[in-house]
């Protein structure tokens, strides 16, 4: 292969991969975006986790009952 092919086509191949790195960077949210949101994920995230350990951790409404009834009966 002669020299000026092998460079139209390395020049060709670049084109081609940085039209497809500014089409994946078009759509992908913005690290800008993501820093907006983090206060949001970070409450949302926080907020689920603190059910999650209150439901593990905290008798429900019956066993509460249960106990206070136990203690008044003492």
């Amino acid at each position: 292969m002669s020299p000026k092919l092998l460079i139209g086509l390395g020049l060709l191949g670049v084109a081609v991969a940085g039209t497809a790195v500014v089409l994946a960077a078009g759509r992908a949210p913005s690290v800008l975006d993501r820093l907006r949101n983090l206060p949001q994920d970070f409450t949302a995230a926080y907020r689920e986790r603190e059910a999650e350990l209150r439901a593990a951790l905290l008798p429900d409404d019956a066993a509460v009952a249960a106990a206070r009834a136990d203690v008044a009966a003492r």
